[in-house]
């Protein structure tokens, strides 16, 4: 049998921060919706608790709370390593091209 492979298509983190920071504004149908945050500056929220904390490498790793540290990276980039086929956002043209290659 063929072992299956998972592929993802990264945005640096900041992008996404920025992007979730608007959209959290306005999608009513969300769990994370904050219309409060219509109000507040981009600085603001990334200097709160209400911005995410490196959600990627806390889910790779299943460290959801506390201090994360360069072996919960380390982790994370392991498991991206061997699972994953990875493509990024800002060359989507050759990510689509790689992803049907594979």
């Amino acid at each position: 049998t063929a072992k299956g492979r998972l592929f993802t298509v990264f945005r640096h983190p900041i992008d996404r921060a920025i992007s979730l920071f608007y959209y959290i504004q306005v999608a009513d149908w969300e769990p994370s919706y904050r219309p409060d945050l219509q109000e507040w500056t981009l600085e603001q929220y990334a200097t709160s608790d209400v911005a995410e904390n490196n959600w990627m490498t806390r889910q790779l790793t299943n460290q959801l709370e506390g201090d994360l540290n360069d072996d919960h990276l380390a982790l994370a980039m392991e498991v991206i390593r061997r699972k994953f086929l990875v493509g990024l956002m800002t060359q989507i043209g050759r990510t689509m091209e790689r992803f049907e290659r594979y």
